[in-house]
């Protein structure tokens, strides 16, 4: 059966593979359906089991087939013993082995021809022709439906092997002494850690584009009303469900086809009744029937009208085609070639429709990719934006640092200064005992201002020993690691090539820079309040200032008799200075050494964004490479598409005048 071609793999990187990788078999069973079949369900007693282990096996070890998108050149129809010899298909050779395989088995298929929008969420335009085949399975008398195609696995860039340890890293070593071991275990672990950093480095995929194997089930025996999110059959019926959905609806992005698959504004249709009355027709009746009831389903689609006209026709008159009879050998052979004219005109006439709404449809799709590819590279600008303003903020933190550590030991050559200078006063005065009286009214408003200023220092050194005692580094790193991941996933998706990642990465892109953003916060709300500022040694300082000038207040109390012992209170009060000097020479110290424990770990966190800005720069390659890989494609779908139906126009003309000569 001819398709027109649309590119419509996609495997959410997420999802959780499995696999039925085949053992070496003798090469004829390799190249007989039968004997295949036979081989891969044995042991299996249920129809579910058979049909298991059918579809893993075809996920796995058929590949769909990359070059022939490579190329404007329409798909032509390929055997299921052509599939088994090359091991690769597109939609509709999975579809044909999985039949002819669950035939073998003893179990009733059919092949669906639909459209499909998972690879376009955002993209409006009314569909205009079916691009994709996946099949229907009576498991226990009642219908299932499959994909094995989407299942197989992606196109994209192809990942790069696993990199593991040398051998000689592993390997089980005696030693003459503990201590030769340990040496040796700690060169290994430094090796190792050199090895993963490298690794961790790397982008992960090669520069190769291809088709990559990672079966899974997620379109596998699903809910039918959620396997319709995606799919939606050219015959209404094959729904399955009472209430059917219209092309427009579908047309429509995803969170509205939910909408309409729970307020249905397609024909209510008896599915069940039809399937049995479908079922019994051969496969020309069954395309003719498509192409009927196809066109009556979506007016755009000519395509329906004309590709299953011109099979018809083509399947007693095409080499390729005619493979077809031999598939099904009841068919009637020779037909009456009068009735085939009619045919060729209906596939000329709407073939020439076809290619018209081809060519309008281009430029409007190739637009809404080049949107969707810049508003992605903007959101990837954000990403380096704030990159670079978590990098300043690492920069800031280190001069910060530096101006502390400068100021800090000018700081301590002024403190033990000052130490010296009110050691005097200290062996004078228990510091404990010190009681100022406040009953005086010229002292209550020197002794306030006093205690307000020790207050204030209280305040801030508790308040560096607290951010210190509750450090935010982890989280800042923490933040840089979390924007790693999201641009780690990013770059996966990426590496799928299809549009209907696009929502996916878009979510990791806006979640790398809200991590990014996260990490400048604390390094604002925090990390910077771990670096001693000049605030402290300012305020003690203050303190020392305010009790110089209390020196000539107190001797005037005195002298007009409104207070006795001036020179004692002075000495009170210096001897609380002493105190606060030293408790600030020991703080000063211990700034230092954090200081050295931040910037130890302000290294690790610069490490960390360089590998993302190295990230980021990978992803914005692959970016760059998966939008043209996409545009060139889409051109070549387009040009595929057209170059069908211009096929098909010409060979019908021909197969007309033939058939009338023939009548002759």
């Amino acid at each position: 059966m001819l398709r027109t071609v649309l590119l419509f793999v996609l495997l959410a990187f997420s999802a959780v593979t499995f696999s039925q990788k085949e053992e070496k078999l003798p090469k004829k069973t390799r190249t007989s359906v039968k004997l295949m079949t036979q081989h891969i369900i044995e042991g299996c007693s249920s129809e579910r089991q058979k049909v298991d282990s059918i579809y893993a096996w075809i996920t796995s070890n058929i590949d769909y087939d990359y070059k022939k998108t490579q190329n404007t050149n329409p798909f032509k129809y390929q055997t299921s013993e052509e599939t088994l010899k090359s091991s690769t298909a597109i939609c509709t050779g999975y579809v044909e082995l999985m039949q002819e395989m669950l035939e073998a088995a003893g179990i009733k298929s059919e092949m669906i021809g639909g459209y499909t929008r998972e690879d376009e969420p955002g993209y409006n335009e009314i569909l205009f022709e079916e691009d994709h085949a996946w099949i229907a399975i009576n498991i226990d008398n009642k219908w299932h439906l499959a994909d094995p195609t989407w299942d197989a696995g992606y196109i994209g860039r192809i990942p790069k092997k696993e990199k593991t340890y040398p051998k000689n890293w592993t390997k089980e070593r005696t030693f003459s002494t503990e201590t030769k071991r340990e040496k040796w275990e700690k060169k290994i672990e430094e090796k190792k850690e050199k090895f993963d950093q490298k690794i961790s480095e790397r982008d992960p995929y090669t520069g190769k584009i291809g088709f990559v194997n990672a079966p899974t089930k997620k379109f596998y025996l699903i809910d039918s009303d959620t396997f319709l999110i995606t799919h939606l059959p050219t015959i209404p019926e094959w729904q399955l469900r009472e209430n059917t959905i219209t092309i427009e609806q579908f047309s429509k992005p995803e969170d509205s086809v939910k909408l309409a698959i729970e307020i249905p504004e397609g024909d209510t249709v008896e599915y069940k009744m039809f399937i049995d009355q479908y079922m019994a027709m051969n496969f020309l009746e069954k395309w003719m029937y498509t192409s009927a009831i196809g066109y009556d389903f979506n007016e755009r689609n000519h395509g329906v009208k004309a590709i299953n006209n011109y099979n018809t026709v083509g399947v007693y008159l095409d080499s390729e085609l005619a493979k077809m009879l031999k598939r099904y050998p009841d068919v009637q052979v020779k037909p009456l070639w009068n009735d085939l004219i009619p045919l060729t005109d209906t596939a000329t006439y709407h073939a020439k429709l076809a290619y018209k709404v081809v060519k309008e449809s281009r430029k409007a799709r190739i637009t809404y990719y080049k949107q969707s590819f810049k508003d992605e590279a903007t959101a990837h600008k954000s990403i380096e934006k704030e990159a670079a303003n978590v990098d300043k903020k690492l920069e800031r933190i280190e001069k910060n640092i530096t101006a502390a550590n400068k100021r800090l030991k000018n700081d301590l050559k002024s403190i033990e200064e000052k130490l010296v200078k009110y050691q005097p006063y200290v062996s004078k005065v228990d510091v404990s005992k010190i009681k100022f009286e406040t009953e005086i009214p010229e002292l209550d408003a020197a002794y306030k201002s006093f205690d307000s200023i020790n207050v204030r220092i209280d305040s801030i050194r508790k308040s560096i020993k607290s951010f210190r005692e509750h450090s935010a580094q982890q989280g800042f790193l923490d933040a840089v690691s979390e924007a790693r991941y999201h641009i780690e996933y990013s770059n996966g998706y990426v590496s799928i090539f299809t549009m209907g990642v696009l929502d996916s990465t878009a979510a990791h892109d806006t979640g790398a820079v809200s991590s990014l953003k996260m990490a400048q916060s604390i390094v604002d709300d925090s990390v910077m309040l771990e670096i001693q500022s000049k605030e402290l040694v300012a305020t003690v300082k203050e303190l020392d200032k305010f009790v110089k000038a209390q020196k000539i207040a107190l001797k005037e109390l005195e002298d007009s008799k409104t207070i006795k012992g001036a020179s004692k209170i002075e000495r009170e009060m210096k001897a609380i200075v002493y105190e606060r000097f030293n408790e600030l020479r020991q703080f000063c110290y211990t700034s230092g050494s954090y200081h050295n424990y931040l910037q130890n770990n302000m290294k690790i966190v610069k490490g960390a964004m360089s590998n993302l800005t190295k990230r980021a720069d990978v992803l914005d390659k692959s970016r760059e490479d998966r939008d043209k890989e996409l545009l060139k494609e889409l051109e070549m779908e387009y040009d595929r598409g057209e170059n069908l139906y211009k096929t098909i126009q010409t060979n019908a003309k021909q197969w007309n005048t033939e058939l009338k000569k023939r009548l002759k």
